[in-house]
């Protein structure tokens, strides 16, 4: 490789060409202008390698003061080498033994999905809708993925489909990654990219990019992916367009520090439009007195359309939505700043805590106690008054209480563990939320679920392994308060 330099005022001296003494020159690398190039040749073009090896011997000649640290002695250049060498070796065979190690995850869970579709057993028939044999075999089968691996069904999912598509229709791409020379990364991008792509175009399009994958970082790797799917898909843009509509979505991603991600999946000319919109009224709204920047006036400006805008069909009029937060006794007071909990997210700022529930029209009030962080008591919501035991397991729960399920408690329904047919009786520690999926779930396979204590969770699947889902506010049967006005 080359690299340009950029001297400063203070030009270094013809036998200092690092710059390391009184002048100090920037260094650039140039990526891309390596090997032959019409600048190589050039007075301001040296080897990076020469570089290296003379800045290697300049520091072995420097006088080193003792060392604060005893461990920090001084390395010879051509040790320093070796070893250097030898630790970037271990991390290249460390990359390359995960590789493999994907490798033989998807032998595996492709082998557990073949057997699983081999050994259909019949659903059990309730009222209503219900699975037929393959449906309960195979939602049986992702939700023990997701409880083995700890991850959420929807990436059990996509795992089940990786493996599925590496192992019976990318034959190249899997032994890649078997002998380490690509990574899960660069496969799995792969099997995104041939989707809607046809099983006879499928050698060519490995054969092109996998050279590449083996040289190229992985966000690279997907542009070129991209670009080679292009030429060689032999369907059109827009029938793959019509197929790709369905997979249009909205999604909610918390991030650190009271900050969230609104992503939206869309054709692309919605899209365009939409971020030209929000653009023009963020640009609309700069001035002098402004001190938004765009990017930040394109974030409000979007978030005001969708909080009081009304569609072209005029949904969303009159709709108000509601929004839990549970809040420190001591912090609603003003005499704490422990974070409060927003229902779906988790912490938030005192202030922003306060300012919910000094503004809403409408809540339901959640005391805790400021040590234990037990609920104190629990209000009554004005506009629809529930039973207090569904107010006190929407709080207990928070979400569907199968593992790894995000399904708000409010969206999901509330099951009794022992059913009531078999003496099963309507309290607090035999009912809890499901959504619709993990109710069928219970119902129609082989699983079974056990309250253990304080709300505790132990589902036991078919294969006998059991795992344990924690509530998402641990808490004991609250007082219930309706008569006490809120504290502010």
């Amino acid at each position: 490789m080359l690299m340009k330099i950029i001297e400063s005022e203070e030009s270094p001296p013809p036998d200092d060409p690092g710059g390391r003494g009184a002048a100090a020159a920037d260094w650039t690398a140039m990526d891309g202008w390596a090997g032959s190039d019409e600048r190589a040749g050039t007075d301001d073009w040296v080897d990076v390698q020469v570089l290296a090896d003379y800045d290697l011997q300049r520091w072995a000649d420097i006088e080193h003061d003792e060392p604060a640290d005893p461990d920090a002695i001084p390395v010879p250049p051509d040790r320093f080498a070796t070893e250097r060498a030898a630790h970037i070796d271990a991390i290249i065979d460390t990359e390359r033994r995960l590789a493999a190690a994907h490798h033989d995850r998807a032998v595996a869970i492709a082998a557990a999905q073949e057997f699983t579709e081999r050994a259909v057993l019949p659903g059990i028939p309730i009222t209503g809708a219900q699975w037929d044999g393959y449906e309960v075999a195979m939602r049986s089968l992702r939700a023990e993925v997701a409880c083995a691996l700890r991850i959420p069904e929807v990436s059990a999912g996509r795992i089940l489909l990786e493996s599925s598509m590496l192992v019976n229709r990318l034959p190249q791409t899997f032994a890649a990654l078997g002998d380490g020379t690509i990574s899960y990364k660069h496969a799995r991008t792969v099997v995104e990219e041939i989707r809607a792509l046809p099983d006879e175009a499928l050698e060519d399009f490995e054969a092109a990019v996998l050279p590449r994958a083996a040289r190229t970082t992985p966000v690279r790797f997907r542009a070129v992916a991209r670009q080679v799917r292009e030429r060689k898909h032999p369907w059109s843009i827009e029938k793959r367009r019509e197929i790709c509509l369905s997979d249009r979505s909205a999604r909610f991603r918390p991030r650190h520090d009271g900050m969230a991600m609104l992503e939206f999946y869309q054709s692309a000319d919605w899209a365009g439009a939409a971020y030209a919109r929000i653009t023009d009224l963020a640009i609309s709204m700069q001035g002098s007195d402004e001190t938004r920047t765009l990017t930040q006036l394109r974030s409000d400006v979007a978030s005001e359309l969708l909080l009081r805008g009304v569609t072209a069909e005029g949904l969303g009029t009159g709709i108000v939505a509601t929004v839990h937060v549970t809040v420190p006794v001591f912090t609603l007071m003003g005499h704490d700043d422990e974070p409060a909990m927003l229902d779906g997210y988790g912490p938030i700022d005192a202030e922003t805590a306060r300012r919910l529930a000094g503004t809403a029209t409408s809540w339901l009030r959640i005391l805790t106690h400021p040590e234990t962080g037990a609920v104190l008591s629990v209000g009554q919501n004005p506009e629809q008054v529930p039973a207090d035991l569904k107010r006190f397991l929407q709080i207990r729960d928070g979400t569907c209480r199968f593992m790894g399920c995000g399904r708000p408690a409010r969206l999901s329904e509330i099951d009794h563990t022992l059913d009531r047919q078999f003496g099963g009786q309507m309290t607090h520690d035999n009912l809890s939320h499901l959504c619709k999926m993990h109710h069928l779930l219970k119902h129609q396979t082989g699983w079974q679920l056990v309250q253990v204590k304080d709300g505790v969770l132990a589902w036991t699947a078919p294969t006998g392994h059991v795992y344990y889902t924690d509530p998402a506010t641990p808490i004991q049967t609250p007082a219930i308060d309706t008569d006490t006005p809120p504290p502010f």
